[in-house]
Formats: C-alpha cells, structure tokens, sequence
C-alpha cells in the first residue's frame, strides 16, 4: 500500500442523501468499517493512515458508499 503522499488521487462516488434542516431525512441502517493503515515512526515523530468505509441503507432501501481516508501526525513528548 502506498503512503498518501504516492497514492492516486481518490475520487468518492455516492448519490447525496435527502437533507432538512434537521439532518439527513428517514431512517438509516448504517455499517462502518475501518482498516487501519500504516505506521511510520522516525524518532520522536510519526505518520499513520487508516481507511474508512460506510455504508448506509435508508427506508426506501437505497444505499449510499461513503468512503474516507484519516491521515495523522503523531509527536512524542516528555517520553510519551
């Protein structure tokens, strides 16, 4: 797997749930799904990544794929 910085430009293809004013309309069964990534560590400073997929499913049985990548920066201070 390539770090970010190497890898393909993602593209996310979803249709867009209905939205109010209150959010996201109807009732959603909802899967999420997270896979973690690597962890490159150099001294005192590290660089993670973990991947996330969601699936949705709403009352009128449409689904929607919501896809994310996280992206973190670590630091260790005073030894922690």
């Amino acid at each position: 797997m390539l770090p970010p910085e190497q890898a393909p430009a993602r593209r996310s293809h979803c249709a867009q749930p209905r939205l109010s004013r209150r959010g996201i309309k109807g009732s959603y069964t909802r899967a999420f799904f997270n896979v973690p990534g690597a962890v490159n560590i150099d001294g005192d400073k590290g660089h993670g990544w973990s991947y996330t997929n969601e699936l949705l499913v709403d009352d009128q049985n449409m689904t929607y794929h919501l896809n994310g990548m996280y992206s973190d920066l670590y630091v260790r201070e005073n030894g922690q």
